[in-house]
């Protein structure tokens, strides 16, 4: 598999110093997805996606001189689709998931009547 492209970029070489951005702090872009599909809200608050696009265009810059070139791309995709995780099963307040809970809820039973 290849390695991931990390899109963070520092302000700090990009603008002055302004007190509401922190500038050692990396920017990321945003990925905006508006759907009809309920799932879309089920995607948890971090983690990893499959996410199949087609690129629509791609600017790549080269400036300075040889040993001083600065490179700057650019592109714009269409997102076909998202695959977010699996869900993980909800746990009980002990830890347990609710097919754990109920496993152990019937052994308990089972042992009682003995």
């Amino acid at each position: 598999m290849a390695k991931p492209i990390n899109l963070g970029r520092s302000f700090k070489d990009e603008i002055n110093k302004v007190s509401s951005i922190d500038s050692d702090e990396p920017h990321y872009p945003d990925l905006y997805i508006d759907s009809d599909d309920p799932r879309v809200a089920d995607i948890p608050d971090k983690g990893e996606c499959t996410i199949k696009y087609r690129v629509c265009s791609r600017t790549h810059r080269e400036e300075g001189k040889n040993g001083d070139k600065k490179h700057s791309c650019s592109l714009r995709m269409e997102i076909l689709s998202i695959e977010p995780p699996e869900k993980e099963k909800k746990k009980n307040g002990k830890g347990y998931s609710e097919f754990a809970d109920e496993t152990r809820k019937r052994m308990g039973e089972f042992f009682k009547n003995k």
